[in-house]
């Protein structure tokens, strides 16, 4: 993944993806300038329906985004229930016959191994990999154009910064208001289909997300459950060969 986004960024600068969204927008902008053209009422009924669709689609990326942080919590309680049954099986091992203990002991350490794994899944979907932007970057894409400076405002845990960063803070409100106020309905189109799109695929994620995590899920708790089984039943037959 890491090559593949070098690769990218060097045939990729951010002067040409600069330019590529300004060619996108020009292209936007002079649809809907034909549709006005057209039939005014409706290119505004139109307009009208991308923006009713905008918080339908908000409300359903909310929705799988909830379904993401339920894996997080099952697998959270896996590992903390696997754990304590760990504490609580070497507590008994000398009153424990062999071959249950060693049969649990592999299943609570698969389900431990595959929590993790699960939590480092659902970890990957929180900030995933652009591949058209710097590493450093990639937090930032999405707001290039919504700031007016965007990598001047950022997290920082500092005192001496906090003043500066809230003047920055309010050159980029002033801006973007200025902007907003000033756009034309063209414009105005193009910000609505331009979040329409981001919606669209923020919910693809997601939804591809929980199938990713409800398959980790299902697998986990099958080899956990098989490899219990297996090895319990070889060390009671090598109980019974001794």
């Amino acid at each position: 993944m890491f090559r593949i986004r070098k690769r990218l960024d060097d045939e990729y600068s951010e002067e040409k993806i600069d330019e590529n969204f300004q060619n996108f927008y020009k292209h936007t902008i002079g649809l809907f300038e034909q549709k006005v053209q057209a039939d005014k009422d409706r290119a505004f009924q139109l307009w009208n329906h991308v923006a009713d669709m905008i918080p339908h689609l908000n409300e359903r990326v909310n929705y799988w985004e909830s379904r993401r942080t339920q894996f997080l919590k099952i697998a959270l309680a896996v590992f903390g229930a696997n754990f304590a049954g760990l504490i609580a099986l070497f507590a008994v091992f000398e009153e424990v016959p062999q071959a249950p203990w060693i049969a649990f002991l592999s299943f609570c350490l698969t389900l431990i191994i595959c929590s993790l794994r699960i939590i480092w899944i659902w970890n990957s979907g929180n900030n995933p990999p652009y591949a058209f932007t710097k590493a450093y970057r990639a937090w930032l894409w999405h707001y290039r154009h919504a700031e007016k400076d965007p990598m001047e405002t950022k997290p920082r845990l500092i005192c001496k910064h906090f003043e500066s960063e809230v003047d920055k803070f309010g050159e980029n409100l002033v801006d973007f208001k200025k902007r907003i106020l000033t756009s034309s309905e063209a414009d105005l189109f193009d910000q609505d289909i331009t979040q329409l799109y981001i919606l669209i695929t923020n919910e693809k994620q997601k939804v591809k997300m929980v199938s990713r995590l409800r398959s980790a899920l299902a697998i986990s708790f099958f080899v956990a459950v098989a490899l219990g089984i297996i090895t319990g039943i070889g060390f009671w037959i090598i109980g019974l060969n001794c």
